[in-house]
């Protein structure tokens, strides 16, 4: 069960946070923040913690043993905030939040992101992992992996029928609703 912190804390808590910070050295993911008129880059983690502690509640402090940086960078997008990804070959990538009105990243970082790209790009339509992971480039494992949870909301249906590209009959996901512009 997620720390009750993570829920409460808002956009507020984050720019309080960068604050009262100073930054560690940022080793693979980031989040900038306006702080007094001047966009400031901090790791992830660090900054995530330290924004959730200072939500008043009496539930227990969050350490980073509380969460996973994926985590923190999917929340802080949520927030409103501009998250960067630095990979091991020196690869950048920046996703925009939805609240900053910026499309879907062009060159989404994770595989669920790169999965829902797919997805959301051909709207409606069924498919299965195997057609998914060859689509997405991944292998059907970490397909199977990113489609489980999507199938869990409302965005999704996820059932058995006819794939859209393989015609067999499977286990397959859709996107459901209108496209949004």
């Amino acid at each position: 069960m997620p720390n009750p912190r993570f829920e409460t804390m808002t956009r507020a808590h984050v720019i309080k946070a960068a604050r009262a910070i100073t930054p560690k050295r940022i080793q693979k993911w980031s989040c900038v923040v306006p702080v007094d008129g001047t966009d400031r880059e901090f790791p992830v983690k660090q900054l995530f913690m330290v924004a959730a502690n200072q939500v008043s509640l009496q539930d227990p402090p969050v350490t980073p043993a509380d969460f996973i940086p994926h985590f923190a960078a999917a929340r802080l997008r949520k927030l409103g905030f501009v998250v960067r990804y630095v990979g091991d070959n020196g690869a950048q990538s920046e996703a925009r939040s939805a609240i900053q009105g910026g499309p879907m990243p062009s060159n989404p970082i994770t595989v669920p992101e790169r999965v829902l790209a797919f997805l959301r790009d051909h709207r409606t339509l069924a498919y299965c992992d195997d057609c998914i992971a060859k689509n997405v480039g991944i292998n059907r494992y970490m397909a199977q992996q990113a489609t489980l949870p999507f199938g869990l909301t409302s965005d999704f249906n996820r059932r058995f029928g006819v794939c859209s590209e393989c015609g067999e009959s499977k286990l397959v996901i859709a996107m459901v609703g209108p496209q949004s512009s």
